[in-house]
């Protein structure tokens, strides 16, 4: 039993919007490796949170650094807004100098593009590689579908996996509605050599994983291990998640604001306010014990860059 978990300052005087979403991921990471050494802590997009002033030339936060273990990009080559819609190469060289901070700070870096195209996806998997990224390509903007062009598992690898440092592939799919249950999915995956996989914590919004069904998931086809991340947005929240109540359609809790204009279901919130903390960790009821209870080996951090610059557009 862990006693009082003690966090970093995060209501400073004077709000550093970037600095306070930094904090909430350092807590995070700290608070799950009390249950598990070896917890993985993988940040979705938010890249310049890796210096203190957010320039590419800028001193490197150590602190901020060393508490996660992998940097995932949405969309480096295609997507994710459109599927099949090419990143500007500004833009696409932009984050690939950002990433030259992660992978000097030896912080694997995952991408995801989005395409149904064969040449598209052949092009995303033959750049990300020769970048040394982890690549995967899905084959629409809801990640739902597992694809099923290349035939195999692209950059496929023999060995059990427990480190994002010898993962070598990945899947992103925390939307599992086109399964009807968790033992179809199991099933399926059962087939996939995929090191890791990134799916939910919680299924469709209707019942959470058991450490058995996790187990399962954890066998490659090839019967070496791999990892399984759960899915967690923390700049945002979410109302299909346990903490969401019906009364705050009409009467909002003080850290919650209006809707994302982009993503349905996802709302702008005060992600420094202690309440929506006490949701993220600290306590047993918390998200991230759920997840290290239920017998995850990390999370998938999402909707930091949202939540940073939602506020700081709105100064």
């Amino acid at each position: 039993m862990v006693g009082l978990y003690s966090c970093k300052k995060v209501t400073p005087p004077l709000l550093d919007y970037k600095r306070d979403i930094k904090y909430l991921v350092e807590n995070i990471s700290d608070y799950s490796h009390l249950y598990n050494k070896r917890f993985v802590v993988i940040v979705n997009d938010g890249y310049e949170l890796l210096t203190k002033d957010a320039q590419k030339n800028g001193v490197v936060d150590l602190e901020y650094v060393s508490r996660i273990n992998g940097m995932h990009i949405n969309g480096l080559n295609y997507g994710p807004d459109s599927l099949n819609k090419a990143v500007t190469d500004g833009d696409r060289n932009s984050i690939n100098d950002w990433l030259k901070i992660s992978k000097a700070n030896m912080i694997p870096t995952f991408v995801t593009d989005y395409s149904n195209e064969p040449a598209k996806m052949l092009e995303s998997y033959t750049n990300n590689l020769l970048k040394a990224y982890i690549p995967y390509v899905s084959v629409n903007t809801n990640n739902t579908e597992i694809p099923n062009y290349p035939d195999t598992v692209v950059n496929s690898n023999i060995d059990s996996v427990f480190t994002t440092l010898i993962c070598r592939n990945f899947i992103l799919i925390p939307n599992l509605s086109n399964y009807a249950s968790k033992h179809d999915f199991i099933e399926v995956m059962k087939n996939k050599n995929y090191d890791m996989i990134i799916i939910d914590w919680n299924f469709n919004a209707t019942s959470t994983w058991s450490k058995l069904e996790l187990d399962s998931l954890k066998i490659k086809a090839n019967g070496a291990k791999r990892m399984v991340l759960s899915y967690m947005s923390i700049g945002q929240a979410q109302n299909n998640r346990f903490y969401w109540e019906k009364r705050f359609t009409d009467v909002p809790p003080l850290w919650l604001f209006d809707e994302d204009k982009k993503h349905k279901g996802y709302f702008n919130i005060k992600y420094w306010d202690s309440d929506w903390q006490h949701f993220m960790y600290g306590t047993d009821d918390s998200y991230t014990r759920k997840i290290t209870k239920a017998g995850f080996d990390g999370v998938y951090l999402d909707k930091l860059k949202e939540g940073y610059t939602y506020w700081e557009n709105k100064k």
